[in-house]
C-alpha cells in the first residue's frame, strides 16, 4: 500500500513524507478491512474503500479526495481482485486437468 501513495504523491510534487505519515499508513487497510468486514458486505466490497479513502485523506499531507479513491482502488485491484482472478484461473485449469485424467 505504501508504494501507491508514494507514488500519488511524487506525481503531485509533496516531497514531505515523514515516519510518522509512513506509518500511518501501515495502519489504514487493517482498519478500513474492520470496517469491511463488520458491515457484512460480502469482501468489504465498498466499503473497505471508502474506509481506506477517509483514512488516507486523514493521515496524508494534504491528499485530495481524487487521490485517496485512487489508491485505495489501486491496492484493492491488487489485494483483492488480482488475487481472485489468479485464484479463478488455478481452480480452472485444476478442474481441467483433472477431468483430463479421468478420461
Amino acid at each position: 500500500m505504501i508504494v501507491p501513495m508514494l507514488l500519488i504523491f511524487s506525481v503531485n510534487g509533496s516531497s514531505i513524507i515523514s515516519c510518522e505519515v509512513i506509518i500511518g499508513y501501515l495502519g489504514i487497510y487493517p482498519l478500513a478491512a474492520l470496517g469491511g468486514a463488520a458491515s457484512l458486505v460480502p469482501g468489504g466490497i465498498g466499503v473497505t474503500e471508502v474506509g481506506m479513502s477517509a483514512l488516507i485523506q486523514k493521515v496524508g499531507p494534504s491528499v485530495g479526495i481524487l487521490d485517496a479513491i485512487t489508491v485505495a482502488f489501486i491496492f484493492r485491484v491488487y489485494s483483492f481482485w488480482l488475487v481472485g482472478l489468479i485464484s479463478f484461473l488455478c481452480v480452472f485449469c485444476l478442474e481441467k486437468s483433472l477431468n483430463n485424467r479421468g478420461n
